[in-house]
């Protein structure tokens, strides 16, 4: 009678890529079992060509791209020119956003224009860019703008955040005057960050060293809140030349699911040896490891060790005698000590690494 898969087993010292490789060296067996830590996964939009950005547009008024600051110190910036009589606003794509940072890194020449940065916004064109569009001013202060961080550039040296919900300032959405400096000196870059979390929405502007300068943050608890749409940003009110570096969103991706286990790794040919322990005249059998199963390095038939191999010779060398390469758990322990000193270098086995590996 034939026995079962392990009956009859033997070892191969091997060599892979030039390196002496054996069987039990990087085997990787089962799945992924637990949820994966959070990703954050953040798109950025510089404007160093000389057209919007893929997945942008400007939506009214004008900006000119790739430009270099009037000092030379800085480049790729987006420049909105102080005498624009439009708002000048740019949208980002037609993906509906919902949980996300908004960052918006600029500088304004001088303090006679507040900025606006948006999210969930509306549209009107309902199709593509969640931006307003049509007339020669579409601006903000509209029922569709969603929630938006509001910079008031009250003075050369300071500046009020308030947060706006269709173009009005919400419950709560008043911050307190605050000592900032956003013209002067020259190319003094900030951030202005719009962070949505269901209905908590929060707006902070900090510093070129990244210090919190003003924030203000509320929640919107009425029966109609906003729960998706577009990102959009523009200077506001009075003439000023703005700069503007890039925009940066971020935003979790989804939490992984638990997956199964994958199934144990499996031999990579048949599962019986063509030749039994009797038939071979290996008398190992009940030495090691489980009883029925034998395995030897260079005893007859074999007529001699196998030296290095392939993994694909040294199973054309086994099956030659009517026998098969050991699973991984068996070439531990069956072949131990049957000759050619292979015990302590690396050899194959029939056990795959792991599925796709």
């Amino acid at each position: 009678m034939r026995l079962p898969a392990w009956a009859v087993t033997l070892t191969a010292s091997l060599i892979l890529s030039g390196t002496p490789f054996r069987a039990n060296s990087g085997t990787s067996q089962g799945g992924t079992t637990g949820f994966a830590e959070a990703v954050v996964l953040t798109t950025t939009y510089t404007f160093c060509d000389a057209s919007v950005p893929d997945g942008m547009r400007v939506s009214s008024g004008a900006y000119s791209f790739a430009q270099t600051s009037p000092s030379g110190a800085s480049d790729c910036l987006a420049t909105m020119p102080s005498d624009d009589p439009n708002t000048p606003r740019i949208d980002i794509d037609s993906v509906e956003y919902t949980d996300f940072d908004a960052t918006l890194t600029f500088y304004q020449k001088t303090h006679f224009r507040d900025l606006q940065l948006c999210g969930r916004t509306q549209g009107e064109d309902g199709a593509t860019y969640k931006g307003l569009v049509g007339g020669s001013n579409p601006g903000f202060d509209h029922p569709k703008d969603g929630y938006c961080c509001y910079l008031d550039t009250k003075t050369a040296t300071s500046s009020l955040i308030s947060i706006k919900k269709a173009g009005l300032v919400m419950a709560g959405g008043t911050g307190t005057e605050t000592a900032t400096s956003l013209s002067s000196p020259s190319e003094n870059w900030h951030e202005l960050t719009l962070s949505l979390s269901g209905t908590s929405i929060d707006c902070t502007l900090r510093n070129n060293a990244g210090t919190t300068v003003a924030s203000m943050s509320t929640v919107d608890s009425t029966s109609t809140p906003y729960s998706s749409g577009g990102v959009a940003f523009a200077p506001y009110d009075g003439v000023s030349e703005h700069h503007f570096k890039s925009l940066a969103l971020a935003m979790n991706a989804p939490t992984p699911q638990p997956t199964a286990p994958s199934p144990q790794p499996t031999s990579l040919y048949q599962d019986c040896s063509a030749s039994t322990c009797d038939e071979l005249g290996w008398t190992n059998a009940a030495a090691a490891g489980k009883p029925g199963v034998c395995g030897e390095s260079d005893a007859s038939p074999l007529t001699g060790c196998s030296g290095e191999m392939t993994w694909l010779q040294a199973r054309a060398f086994c099956q030659s005698v009517g026998t098969r390469l050991c699973t991984l758990d068996e070439v531990k322990v069956e072949p131990a000590g049957t000759g050619c000193v292979y015990d302590d270098v690396q050899s194959w086995s029939s056990t795959v690494c792991g599925l796709g590996k």
